[in-house]
């Protein structure tokens, strides 16, 4: 996945700072590669202690394109970030989005109507 330089940055910092040498981000004690199982494991580990109920590895997937979405970053580029297959998948995050801009759309208009008719019985008076 691409980096920008600010992550770049962090992680040439953290790199000079730790005790074992690894081009993974994410390594065991050993310095090699974490298995998927073990990550899933310790994901599900520190969501427990931290109280988070019905959180799981997957939803991080769910808020990464949504936060994408809502930065007007087009789909395309979303699904090859999030190395989705389908465009189908990706659809979903911005109906998503299209429902909360209607929600807020609509919320904007009555407060305008309302400003309007607040001034309009103002005038009157």
């Amino acid at each position: 996945m691409p980096l920008n330089e600010k992550a770049k940055e962090i992680l040439t910092v953290r790199n000079k700072s730790r005790s074992i040498k690894s081009n993974f981000v994410f390594y065991n004690k050993y310095g090699n590669k974490i298995v998927s199982s073990n990550l899933g494991r310790s994901f599900r580990s520190v969501v427990k202690k931290a109280g988070i109920e019905k959180f799981r590895f997957h939803d991080l997937g769910h808020t990464f394109a949504t936060r994408l979405i809502q930065n007007d970053i087009d789909i395309y580029t979303v699904q090859r970030l999030g190395r989705w297959k389908s465009m189908q998948v990706v659809m979903r995050y911005a109906y998503t989005m299209q429902r909360v801009y209607g929600v807020a759309l609509k919320y904007w208009i009555n407060w305008r109507i309302n400003l309007s008719q607040s001034y309009e019985e103002r005038a009157a008076v």
